[in-house]
């Protein structure tokens, strides 16, 4: 829609004054373009460039994903619905174009979510530490968010008080870890996904048949910029890499080094993270092609053999939802210990309750009456406290299960503890 609004002298004169006038409101989520246009006293016209703003409109109770990066596909909507769920309404989406965050438009959010499709654009640092507290959730995906603030020539300790080590749990970083030994950034990175940890469930999905590439140059003709990492202590590795470069027949070098490239944790305050060292919507499967980085899309129009939930993003996403952010001065159980679920019988949804007496992994499957693994819930690295994580009735496929008895298994290194508990219909 066009509109024009006049512009009234404030300051000077017409021949050498300041000007000013009001755009008229759009509705949020609209994107305003606007030019000056002048005539002067013999008819000549004059215009600007054209400029743009964008009105933004936080939702109440969404995700915010900021788009750090080159907009996938030219499309900012992508970054949400093959990122994470197709058509999905989960999450709002602020763009690097629209400038950097800001400490005021995160008080609207308890999950940020930051991608970085071929490039990271800004260091928002400052901005996530004023934000950090323990009710927060950081989850960053992106093979160029380490170069952006510490360089790509050396390999660095990462400072105390550093986002990525704070909050992230980076020790070290190893930058470039496939173009450093192979001089070749277009090529293709072998990854592999941990079976207990939040990528489990692609783990599984890849089982013995299937191989994890890391190819933005196939998947969205970006360069391969891979990065490794050390973590502190306290976080739970994810998955982890082969250096350099597969070779003409798809194999891995002999002298490749293998470092991690994806983790999550939880700090001691209570907030949750996840990184990514990796663009993940460029995970692909070899000998048979799967789009896992598309894996909500790819499970919906191609292939519903492909679970929607293994994307790492997607995967690692559900399960830090499934972590119970505790308070500080909560009184720390004396042992490890599993409540009754509640509600049981149940439909559609029971809470699990559960209590650790420390700091430790834990996981938590579902099982059908025959042992069969229906749903993998939680598999993290938790603070000692109160937790509790729902269940609702579906399986890592998303598909609502059968109505009978299920056994809810919760694991930690030391113990682990097995209840019953029926789905009604």
């Amino acid at each position: 829609m066009k509109s024009k609004a006049p512009m009234n002298i404030v300051s000077g004169d017409s021949q050498d004054g300041i000007w000013e006038g009001e755009i008229p409101g759009q509705d949020p989520g609209t994107i305003i373009y606007w030019s000056l246009h002048g005539e002067d006293n013999n008819g000549y016209t004059y215009y600007t460039y054209t400029k743009s703003y964008f009105i933004f409109e936080p939702i109440e109770g969404n995700a915010l994903i900021f788009n750090n990066g080159y907009r996938l596909y030219g499309n900012l909507l992508y970054s949400s619905w093959l990122g994470f769920y197709w058509q999905g309404t989960d999450f709002d989406l602020w763009d690097a174009s629209f400038g950097n965050i800001t400490s005021e438009l995160l008080e609207y959010y308890d999950i940020l979510i930051e991608i970085s499709h071929g490039f990271s654009h800004y260091n928002s640092n400052d901005v996530i530490n004023n934000w950090w507290n323990g009710t927060k959730t950081y989850v960053v995906a992106g093979d160029e968010w380490f170069g952006i603030r510490y360089g790509w020539e050396n390999d660095v300790i990462i400072p105390e008080g550093d986002v990525a080590r704070t909050i992230l749990g980076i020790d070290t970083y190893y930058p470039d870890i496939n173009y450093s030994t192979s001089g070749d950034q277009e090529g293709i990175s072998r990854l592999i996904p941990d079976s207990a940890g939040a990528a489990s469930i692609l783990a599984d999905f890849l089982s013995d048949s299937l191989l994890l590439n890391y190819d933005p140059q196939y998947e969205t003709g970006h360069s391969n910029w891979l990065d490794g990492f050390d973590i502190v202590d306290g976080y739970t590795v994810d998955m982890t890499a082969y250096s350099g470069v597969l070779d003409s027949n798809g194999n891995v070098a002999e002298d490749a080094e293998i470092y991690n490239v994806m983790t999550h944790g939880q700090q001691g305050n209570g907030g949750k993270s996840a990184f990514m060292s990796f663009d993940p919507i460029a995970l692909n499967t070899t000998p048979g092609y799967h789009w896992v980085g598309a894996s909500s899309y790819w499970h919906t129009f191609v292939a519903p053999i492909c679970p929607p939930n293994a994307s790492p993003l997607i995967s690692v996403y559900e399960a830090l939802q499934g972590i119970v952010s505790v308070d500080d001065e909560a009184e720390i159980p004396k042992s490890f210990s599993l409540k009754d679920n509640y509600p049981n019988p149940f439909n559609p949804v029971t809470n699990i309750h559960y209590e650790l007496h420390q700091n430790t992994n834990v996981k938590i499957t579902i099982y059908d009456l025959l042992g069969r693994k229906v749903k993998h819930l939680v598999n993290a690295h938790q603070t000692a406290g109160e937790k509790t994580v729902q269940w609702n009735g579906t399986n890592d496929l998303g598909q609502p299960v059968s109505a009978g008895v299920y056994f809810y298994k919760v694991e930690t290194p030391e113990k682990q503890i097995t209840k019953k508990m029926a789905v009604l219909k």
